[in-house]
């Protein structure tokens, strides 16, 4: 009966080690960086209306006239709309309407700053391991550009916005688009690994206006005078559709993720208690079934084989109480002579008051 009991038992150890193992193995893909990207949830906004503001309020609104992002963001607010976004094709053709309908007399260049950068990722990241380092020599993947003005940010999950590319150098590898937007880079861009985002227009090109990297400053880029500057302003809605394709990074961890082992702890805890049980049922259940099973001592003095027959109540008279299960009887007729002669008895291991020879017989073989 132990014999059972021990399938069963093995049984039990290995469903548990298959548990055990199916729990390693989600614990595993769960902190795989492909299953653990958490979406903020990306946007895109309906927009009612552009207008644009010439090179002229620079110096009608600001000190010393200065061309920068930070007085295009202030005068597209106080002009009651935000600086444009290129969000879709249909929002950098609009942006392209606005550069070519309003390009300064006798140039053939215009520009506009854009509602978007990486200054997130380079001023207030908090895990140096995933700052940017703005210029050519620290162009990396840490660089994440944003939308991040107007109801980019507001309606963002942690207000900082919505991130669109990733890598501030068209060489790095990896570098390249998220949460589903287009760009609008031309070839072999981002070029200088700078954080502001320009959108450019080139009179005769016959193309829509492209992305350029530069600095907040637009004197600081050589290839964008200061003088070809606009200030195009988008009127923004409701949200027109929702996306949620944000890269890790971008995630702000949740307290399971920070404190990962506490789940993992209470579910092995959990799973230790359920394979004790499983073990000490099966042991259990072993004991109670050898409780009626005694261990048979066979002993006899023949060579004739023998049999077992079950002892009935006709049998009263020729068996003691305590000895009813079974008795072991020749498989053929014997001859009186040989009855005589064979010695057999059978006893159990459990008894305790048989006879000091062993026989089971009340008469005969005392």
């Amino acid at each position: 009966m132990t014999g059972g009991v021990h399938v069963r038992t093995a049984a039990a150890v290995r469903t548990a080690v298959l548990w055990v193992s199916l729990c390693m193995l989600l614990q595993h893909l769960g902190h795989h960086p492909q299953f653990t990207a958490e979406a903020q949830g990306s946007v895109h906004f309906n927009i009612l209306r552009y207008f644009t503001l010439p090179n002229s309020k620079f110096a009608a609104s600001f000190p010393a006239g200065r061309v920068d992002f930070s007085n295009s963001v202030e005068a597209c607010r106080t002009s009651g709309g935000s600086l444009v976004s290129g969000q879709s094709a249909a929002a950098q053709n609009a942006i392209t309407v606005q550069l070519k309908g309003a390009l300064p007399m006798g140039q053939s260049l215009s520009h506009t700053y854009m509602g978007g950068d990486a200054m997130y990722s380079v001023n207030w990241e908090k895990d140096p391991t995933k700052q940017c380092t703005r210029g050519i020599q620290g162009a990396s993947l840490k660089c994440i550009y944003q939308w991040n003005i107007g109801l980019f940010t507001s309606e963002s999950v942690d207000g900082q916005g919505v991130s669109f590319y990733r890598g501030s150098l068209y060489s790095v590898p990896g570098a390249g688009p998220v949460n589903g937007y287009t760009p609008f880079w031309p070839s072999n861009y981002p070029a200088h690994g700078q954080t502001f985002m320009i959108s450019r227009y080139v009179s005769g090109s016959g193309v829509s206006s492209t992305w350029y990297d530069g600095y907040g400053l637009a004197s600081s880029n050589a290839e964008t005078p200061a003088g070809s500057y606009l200030i195009v302003c988008e009127v923004q809605d409701s949200a027109a559709v929702n996306t949620t394709t944000l890269p890790p990074r971008e995630a702000q961890p949740s307290w399971i993720q920070s404190h990962w082992y506490v789940p993992t702890i209470i579910a092995l805890v959990v799973l230790a208690a359920i394979i004790g049980l499983i073990i000490l049922c099966c042991c259990l259940g072993g004991r109670d079934e050898e409780k009626y099973l005694y261990p048979m001592v066979i002993r006899e003095a023949s060579d004739t084989p023998l049999r077992a027959r079950e002892i009935t109540d006709n049998d009263d008279d020729y068996y003691n109480d305590n000895d009813r299960d079974v008795s072991m009887v020749p498989s053929q007729p014997m001859a009186m002579g040989n009855i005589e002669s064979a010695n057999v008895s059978v006893y159990s291991g459990a008894e305790n008051d048989i006879n000091d020879d062993g026989d089971v017989y009340s008469e005969g073989n005392r």
